[in-house]
């Protein structure tokens, strides 16, 4: 496989990741709203529902802006799946050296989320890390980008005027 296919397989599944993680927290948005509990409030239900949506937002913001190849997005994406490798990883082992009544009692829970943070994290952190993701983030500097036109319009016509 070519240096551009592996980039471009590695960034599609690191987006599959991410674009999972953030459909995830929408779902987690709508959950309070369709939960028949008459113990929680509309003002809980709206804090609740607001900072998943704006978590989810910023998930599939930063996945846009990593997909371009913004150096910031990678460093997000970085330490995001690095919490979810430790999260999974907690997960995993409470569930292996349970030390309550709850984590006895929960021991396939823990198993199944311990696995769903931990394998899709570890690909992820794994495949950031080949030079070719690598080098597409930091190869160039993240600058505006001006067009051709605006370039020899700006060459024709010198905004100071100066001589």
């Amino acid at each position: 496989m070519s240096q551009v296919g592996i980039e471009r397989a590695a960034v599609a599944v690191i987006s599959l990741f991410a674009a999972m993680l953030a459909a995830l927290l929408s779902f987690y948005a709508l959950f309070p709203w369709t939960v028949g509990a008459p113990d929680i409030a509309v003002g809980q239900r709206l804090v609740l529902s607001g900072s998943m949506s704006v978590l989810a937002t910023a998930g599939f913001f930063t996945l846009v802006q990593f997909i371009r190849g913004r150096r910031w997005a990678w460093w997000i994406v970085f330490i995001a799946a690095a919490m979810a490798l430790a999260f999974g990883m907690l997960c995993l082992w409470c569930a292996f050296f349970p030390t309550n009544y709850f984590e006895r009692s929960q021991t396939a829970f823990l198993l199944l989320a311990g696995l769903m943070f931990a394998v899709p994290a570890a690909i992820t952190g794994m495949l950031l890390n080949l030079p070719q993701v690598r080098g597409r983030c930091f190869r160039n500097p993240t600058r505006p980008r001006i067009s051709r036109a605006l370039a020899s319009a700006a060459i024709d016509y010198p905004l100071s005027t100066n001589h």
